[in-house]
């Protein structure tokens, strides 16, 4: 029998509203054939985040680094999105189609359990990693929790969380989810679909919530 827990996070917002992220903690992903014909292996979780990954994170925070901006906190563990679940299908209706079959399929495998996550990130300003139950906490603690974070974070007024990324064959085409919280009130949280043009990653389509 395979044990398949659900977890559920909810990113607050200052009106009470919530971005509903629907997590699983662990799983087994069966092989599965994309149109790319190229198998995806079991285990994908468990191989550690790859350097290509890392650049595709660090392209999506330098859309959000704005001037003031002086430190980036990012957490210390990837968030293992379901990519079927209900929520996320509305979220991804129409791009899922646009996508590369082992682009999703990619993404499904490496996202069956959370992974660590390393300093590897190439960014403009100071970054630090901080441990996922710490962030969660704050998100769930209302406006008080996210000052006691700020005097420890001093000039973070952003809160990155990333799922896996999935890749095509090629990778030149990425997919991942992205939860970002700056305090009550401000927040997003969705999937970004991203490409490598010229040598460097873009953000061609962000699907979710965004809250300013």
């Amino acid at each position: 029998m395979i044990f398949k827990p659900l977890i559920i996070f909810v990113v607050l917002s200052a009106g009470g509203a919530g971005t509903l992220l629907t997590c699983r903690s662990k799983t087994e992903t069966p092989a599965m054939t994309t149109d790319e014909s190229q198998p995806i292996d079991k285990g994908m979780e468990s191989i550690p985040v790859q350097p290509e990954e890392y650049r595709v994170y660090s392209a999506f925070v330098r859309t959000r680094i704005f001037d003031g901006d002086r430190l980036v906190l990012i957490s210390d563990a990837t968030v293992p999105v379901v990519i079927d679940d209900p929520g996320n299908k509305i979220l991804l209706n129409g791009l899922i189609t646009q996508l590369s079959g082992r682009t999703v399929q990619d993404f499904r495998a490496k996202n069956a359990a959370s992974a660590t996550m390393h300093d590897s990130f190439d960014l403009p300003v100071a970054h630090t990693l901080v441990a996922g139950k710490v962030i969660q906490s704050m998100m769930s603690g209302g406006p008080e929790a996210w000052r006691d974070f700020t005097r420890k974070y001093q000039g973070a007024r952003n809160v990155f969380r990333f799922s896996r990324v999935g890749f095509n064959n090629s990778k030149d085409e990425a997919l991942l989810f992205v939860n970002g919280f700056g305090g009550p009130g401000g927040g997003f949280g969705g999937f970004a679909w991203m490409v490598k043009e010229q040598g460097s990653w873009k953000v061609r389509t962000f699907r979710g919530p965004d809250i300013n």
